[in-house]
């Protein structure tokens, strides 16, 4: 290697220590300039108290009445890009002819939402569905639950099912194990709880199902999933539980009574040998008003704040509580953190932390 290469070489080394050397040592000043979107995890959002979520209400944007029928939609709309299908998953998945991996949607007679996107935007077709043929869809576009069903702010022109349960309707993409598993989960979901069916009624909202499959151990395993809303008192709270439906190799459902023993045993005692995830709730009427919570985080510290959209938690033992941030010095990356619990507005103590995180 010549003299000029080794020159070369050293002083790209010298300037790469160099910036790195700046970088470190402006690092404060150019995270308070950095933009929102780059990779870091900011733990610090807004600078108020924010109470009300601003998720998804009861629907009352989206009709359910009948309005059609499958024949009558597809001979108005022969240009929309859905095919129907009667095919498994596996073989769906195997025509060569789609891009992308799709799955066969199936009503099994339960009313379908169809979204029109040609049409009047929010329009939909709704008719009950065939028995035994679907909707090919792209999968990834029917692996959650559809929430527009809820919120206004998400559209989709996916098609999906609408399935009574408890005087409403229960938007999913399965509607088959909707009808069967939900009501179960309803019953197990009481009896980890000790909740009667007023407090049920009263306090939890289902806002969607979905189920998934995938492969565990070389077998493949589908798990039901139920999205629902905990209301109490001025708040409410957004979360899922889950558990296993079927496993390769030991059964290709789970009955009424295996999965009330399921939901009181550990997992290695389940029928499936899974863990089953029922959120745990302490059963309580009120909370602290706004106005104690809002003082008590005053008190701990008046740079705390929360944002019930993104703060609030459920402990171990199924009480509420907001997660409390606030900034000291940002360019120090110098934060306080803490919680305060909604039932009595008390505030767990104040304790320093990041304010973001760079990866």
């Amino acid at each position: 290697m010549n003299q000029r290469i080794k020159r070369i070489i050293v002083l790209l080394f010298c300037s790469l220590v160099t910036s790195i050397v700046v970088w470190w040592f402006f690092l404060p000043s150019i995270k308070s300039s950095l933009p929102l979107d780059n990779p870091i995890t900011w733990l610090v959002s807004g600078d108020q108290y924010i109470f009300a979520d601003s998720g998804g209400e009861k629907p009352d944007h989206i009709k359910t009445e009948v309005n059609t029928t499958l024949e009558t939609f597809l001979s108005e709309h022969p240009n929309l890009p859905w095919s129907k299908c009667t095919e498994n998953v596996a073989n769906v998945n195997s025509n060569a002819s789609l891009i992308v991996p799709a799955i066969c949607l199936k009503g099994h007679g339960a009313k379908v939402i169809m979204p029109i996107p040609h049409d009047t935007p929010g329009s939909n077709s709704i008719f009950y569905s065939p028995q035994d043929t679907g909707f090919l869809v792209e999968q990834h576009l029917a692996s959650d639950w559809p929430r527009q069903f809820f919120d206004r702010q998400w559209r989709s022109d996916v098609p999906y099912f609408v399935v009574p349960f408890d005087g409403y309707e229960i938007p999913t993409y399965h509607p088959a194990e909707t009808n069967t598993y939900l009501p179960m989960w309803k019953l197990a979901f009481q009896k980890f709880n000790s909740m009667s069916s007023d407090y049920f009624d009263s306090h939890i909202v289902v806002l969607g199902t979905f189920v998934t499959r995938y492969s565990l151990d070389n077998r493949w395993e589908k798990r039901f999933s139920v999205v629902y809303y905990y209301q109490i008192d001025w708040t409410r709270i957004h979360l899922m539980d889950s558990f296993s439906i079927s496993r390769e190799g030991i059964g290709d459902e789970i009955t009424l009574d295996e999965f009330l023993h399921d939901a009181m045993v550990n997992p290695y005692e389940t029928k499936f040998k899974q863990m089953i995830s029922i959120q745990k709730l302490k059963l309580v009427d009120r909370l602290a008003t706004k106005e104690q919570i809002r003082e008590a985080v005053r008190k701990a510290s008046p740079v705390l704040k929360f944002d019930a959209n993104i703060h609030t938690r459920v402990d171990r033992d199924g009480r509420l509580s907001f997660d409390l941030y606030g900034v000291v010095d940002w360019a120090a990356n110098k934060c306080l953190s803490s919680r305060v619990m909604l039932e009595d507005a008390s505030v767990s103590d104040v304790a320093e932390s990041y304010c973001f995180l760079i990866h």
